[in-house]
């Protein structure tokens, strides 16, 4: 995985070992917090370093 900023979704899911169906889920819902994730257009994008140290941050588990 190439150093960068921010993950797809299909490397989320291979990080946390969660479906893509389920994340695409959360996104839809709108339970990803800002702090975690965001859209870009269509397509989300997710911070690698809160990824990597916390996993995914719904609204409200945010600190």
């Amino acid at each position: 995985m190439a150093n960068r900023l921010w993950l797809n979704v299909e490397e989320v899911a291979e990080i946390l070992g969660i479906s893509i169906p389920t994340i695409r889920r959360f996104c839809a819902e709108g339970r990803i917090s800002p702090e975690c994730g965001r859209k870009f257009g269509h397509l989300w994008r997710f911070k690698k370093h809160v990824i990597e140290n916390q996993g995914l941050i719904f609204h409200g588990d945010a600190q």
